[in-house]
């Protein structure tokens, strides 16, 4: 469930489990992006999944371009 921190409503908390074969990725993730953090890079997953299925709902595709400018259609709301 999601708990609210007492004196901050803006700011909502929950609990996430994982397989500990992410812990790796996403050590490396916070590492290259500078977050303090898991729970920062967690927070901008899923900033970026509220986008992504956002668009989809209006219709738009997620594109994936390689290095040899290969593009493929990335399918996360299937």
């Amino acid at each position: 469930g999601v708990m609210r921190k007492k004196g901050n409503p803006a700011t909502n908390r929950v609990h996430v489990s994982y397989p500990d074969s992410l812990i790796g990725p996403l050590s490396e993730i916070r590492e290259a992006t500078d977050k303090n953090s898991l729970s920062e890079v967690f927070r901008e997953a899923l900033k970026f999944y509220a986008l992504a299925y956002q668009e989809h709902k209006k219709g738009s595709d997620i594109l994936i371009r390689n290095d040899k400018g290969e593009v493929e259609r990335l399918r996360l709301f299937m």
